[in-house]
């Protein structure tokens, strides 16, 4: 609990953002600049910014906007979001590909020499509203993939005209998991519509696209590493296949008949409950006391980045979620290091949005 406590004061720190104020044409964002955060040992090298965006209506999205290191003059605009749907854009920030990690003391930031921001100007966009430090004055959060789509354009067209220097810089949409349906259906947008904007290219890692084609493709997957064995990869293609083992003749989602469901459903559950690390299969698990896993007691709905990876492969096999009181989770899951603040900041939101923390600092 110490840890945790720890990371989500930091979390509170860092995350508290200057109310939005109206600026003129040439003032380049300099009202959301941000030029002290706490954990980081030395100044970087690169100028960076966070604030809101209007996405229509009553919604404000949160952006975090770090500038290219080796030349943000030149370089290329990438925008980055996360998936879920309902996943923080921050923690592609702090745990992906942003320029910056979370120590393991839950304090300090650490540099990350991967960065994206070695070679383009980089923004982390919160969205839909309700996710992360995004929010509707409104407080209606009902949404859909078209809606987030308009306000995701709206958005990007008010970063733009906040930072109207970058307008004529190449740009580029990219996202992973759900990002698969918000990335394509923005760029639709602005394609439609681009009022200045050079978008050069899209770019999906591991993207929700076809539930039937990712759900077939998942049982595959299974097999062929090794989760389950030759007696449920036979019943699974005796009973789902149509006389041949292929993407093309096989059917894992259709519900083909009660053999196959129920092959299926084992299946699923090797993959989704069995305690493995579906971001990283083959990384060490480490042991926390006596077992090598450990009991949670979940709640109605799982909000953690694997529950909504969870979620999302239940869809592609065309099941329905179910929530016991207590499930197996392994201790290697890919939820270290920053994801506690940010589980933990988003229950803080609504002070976060309406206050300016003492330990950031934003140019005035």
């Amino acid at each position: 609990m110490t840890m945790i406590f720890r990371v989500a004061t930091l979390a509170a720190t860092l995350l508290f953002l200057c109310p939005v104020k109206t600026q003129g044409p040439q003032d380049f964002g300099r009202n959301d600049e941000v030029w002290q955060l706490p954990g980081l040992a030395n100044q970087t090298r690169f100028s960076q910014y966070s604030g809101y965006l209007n996405a229509g209506g009553s919604r404000l999205l949160h952006y975090w906007y770090v500038e290219s290191e080796r030349s943000p003059e030149t370089d290329p605009v990438v925008l980055w979001l996360n998936g879920g749907p309902g996943c923080s854009s921050l923690l592609g920030l702090m745990t992906e590909l942003g320029p910056f990690h979370m120590a393991s003391d839950g304090l300090n930031l650490t540099m990350n020499p991967y960065s994206w921001n070695k070679v383009a100007n980089v923004i982390f966009l919160e969205a839909p509203a309700g996710v992360g430090f995004s929010y509707d004055l409104s407080g209606d959060y009902h949404t859909n993939d078209d809606q987030t789509a308009y306000d995701n354009y709206r958005a990007v067209q008010h970063f733009f005209a906040k930072f109207p220097n970058l307008r004529d810089h190449d740009f580029y949409i990219t996202g992973e998991s759900y990002g698969g349906v918000y990335v394509p259906l923005l760029a639709y947008r602005v394609l439609q519509d681009p009022r200045g904007i050079r978008l050069k290219g899209i770019a999906i890692g591991n993207g929700f696209l076809d539930a039937r084609i990712l759900g077939n493709a998942l049982v595959f997957f299974g097999y062929y590493h090794g989760l389950y064995g030759l007696s449920l990869w036979t019943r699974l293609t005796e009973n789902c296949c149509n006389g041949s083992v292929s993407q093309h003749s096989c059917n894992f989602q259709g519900h083909v008949s009660d053999k196959c469901n129920e092959a299926v459903d084992e299946a699923s559950y090797v993959i989704r409950d069995e305690g493995l690390n579906i971001y990283n299969l083959y990384d060490r698990c480490e042991d926390r006391g006596n077992s090598s896993r450990h009991l949670r007691r979940q709640g109605p709905r799982g909000t953690t980045r694997m529950d909504r990876s969870r979620e999302l492969m239940l869809k592609s096999l065309n099941r329905t979620l179910t929530t016991p009181n207590l499930r197996l989770e392994p201790p290697c899951v890919d939820e270290r290091d920053g994801h506690p603040v940010f589980q933990q900041g988003r229950r803080q939101g609504s002070l976060a949005r309406r206050q300016i923390a003492p330990d950031v600092e934003h140019v005035q």
